[in-house]
């Protein structure tokens, strides 16, 4: 008798059984395809690797440059100051170039205004330059001995004068107290700071 279960249950286990082949096939492609994807980064595994020791050089050389930049700019500001002050320099000796020939230019018109004056009168413009320059030097030098001969003369006359503006001194006092007082020599202080004083203003 046939039993309709059992032919259920070949046909269920039948599926089973085709759903197992498929997923182990399915497993079995997979695993396939993971081999040949790690075949393919075991291969690109140097290249990564040379690609980053390329990236690790290129960075260093990149570091280097900036160094080098940095190095290359400070010269570049150096050189920049150098030739600030050069041109300063080179301005601040023009003008006073500049200066020496405009003295030059008026000492050579001086000059020349003497040779016309004196043109024809056989005078050395020269030696009376030298001459006139000897001369003003001589009348300062006499002026200095002038004013040194004053001061002199003039102390020596406060000092011949004091003595007898003691006695004169001496001679008031004696006026002005009675008879029986002792005379004064005029040794007070005042006496001698009232001298003093006129010494001092003298000079």
């Amino acid at each position: 008798m046939h039993n309709p279960f059992s032919q259920t249950r070949y046909h269920g286990s039948t599926l089973a059984w085709a759903s197992f082949q498929q997923l182990a096939d399915m497993t079995a492609e997979q695993t396939r395809t993971l081999r040949e994807r790690d075949a393919e980064l075991s291969q690109l595994r140097p290249l990564m690797e040379q690609l980053n020791s390329k990236l690790r050089e290129y960075e260093a050389k990149e570091k280097v440059s900036d160094n080098t930049i940095q190095q290359l700019e400070q010269k570049v500001k150096t050189k920049e100051w150098v030739i600030k002050n050069l041109k300063e320099e080179f301005n601040a000796q023009r003008s006073r170039e500049s200066s020496l020939v405009a003295q030059m230019t008026k000492l050579n018109a001086s000059i020349e205004a003497y040779e016309t004056t004196f043109h024809g009168k056989d005078v050395d413009v020269p030696m009376l330059l030298i001459k006139l320059k000897e001369y003003v030097e001589r009348t300062h030098d006499l002026e200095g001995q002038v004013r040194r001969l004053t001061n002199t003369k003039l102390n020596e006359l406060v000092l011949m004068s004091r003595p007898r503006l003691m006695q004169v001194v001496e001679k008031e006092e004696v006026v002005e107290e009675p008879s029986e007082a002792p005379q004064s020599t005029c040794e007070s202080p005042h006496c001698e700071a009232a001298v003093d004083e006129i010494c001092i203003s003298v000079v």
